[in-house]
């Protein structure tokens, strides 16, 4: 439902009880899985997971450790990156390898990642 962007489906499961904080087989929570579909339909799904308190700092159990934001920089989506930042989203978070949001907006060479860093 997370990676197919099905809102009702999501408010549903938790309003059931799911647990917002539980991982798939390849360790991700529902939020990174969110992230990861990088769709206009899995927005609506990342929002309604914020809003029903989702930790963006939940480290992530699939050997990457990328912080939610990192990922979100990943799919190159702009608008994502500022609604992250509207959330609470931490600029100065670290992988596990030591990435920040601004040293993987440099890799990319994305002029207007860095500038959007630079300026939080």
């Amino acid at each position: 439902a997370v990676t197919a962007g099905k809102r009702e489906t999501v408010q549903l499961l938790l309003d059931c009880g799911a647990n917002i904080e539980a991982r798939n087989q390849q360790g991700c929570t529902a939020l990174r899985a969110a992230i990861q579909a990088n769709s206009f339909e899995s927005c609506k799904v990342i929002a309604l997971l914020l809003d029903r308190g989702a930790r963006m700092d939940a480290a992530e159990n699939n050997g990457t450790a990328d912080t939610v934001l990192l990922q979100a920089l990943k799919t190159g989506e702009k608008e994502l990156v500022r609604f992250l930042f509207e959330k609470g989203a931490s600029t100065e978070a670290t992988s596990e390898d030591g990435s920040t949001p601004l040293l993987e907006a440099l890799s990319m060479q994305d002029t207007q990642l860095v500038r959007m860093l630079l300026e939080r």
